[in-house]
């Protein structure tokens, strides 16, 4: 069993990948004259698939990564949120890496009205989430890091944030 956080919604989220990060094949490592393990030398896979991680530094391995989701139980998910699209988070909490995911949210809420982030623990018994609903203008980086920022996990919980209160600030 593991921790599983993620964001849920009822548009299609947009992905974010770790630009850190790189994936390589035998021949790029080969035209890049980098060092090869024999290992990859003698392997009978393909030479252009890409099987190899590169990334700078251990740090940036654990930037964020929100990726559409399409591989866990449908099931799983449902005993969470009700919402039709479900966007994977990865990432390890940092209060720099929590800007960005709130400034993400604020961005991706020009598009849905409300969004899901939540820390679940992959178990087949699944506990009373704590939820707490909040518009976007009341999420703080201590907020995310309260909610999925925590390190250890303890039980399951959400942040639903919308956008509703927003539409009487513009009109003021």
């Amino acid at each position: 069993m593991s921790s599983y956080q993620f964001l849920a919604s009822n548009k299609p989220l947009k992905e974010v990948t770790n630009s850190f990060v790189k994936l390589l094949s035998i021949n790029d490592m080969i035209a890049n004259n980098m060092e090869i393990p024999d290992f990859l030398l003698k392997t009978t896979k393909d030479r252009d698939e890409k099987i190899v991680l590169q990334c700078d530094s251990e740090e940036h391995l654990d930037e964020i990564e929100i990726m559409n989701e399409n591989s866990i139980q449908v099931g799983y998910l449902k005993k969470y949120t009700n919402k039709k699209y479900i966007s994977s988070l990865t990432w390890r909490y940092t209060d720099k890496r929590a800007e960005e995911l709130l400034q993400y949210i604020k961005d991706q809420l020009k598009d849905v009205d409300e969004i899901e982030l939540w820390d679940t623990w992959m178990d087949e018994k699944i506990e009373e989430p704590i939820i707490r609903e909040l518009n976007i203008q009341d999420l703080t980086v201590q907020l995310i890091k309260e909610s999925v920022g925590k390190g250890c996990y303890g039980k399951p919980s959400c942040l639903k944030i919308t956008i509703k209160n927003l539409l009487y600030d513009f009109q003021e």
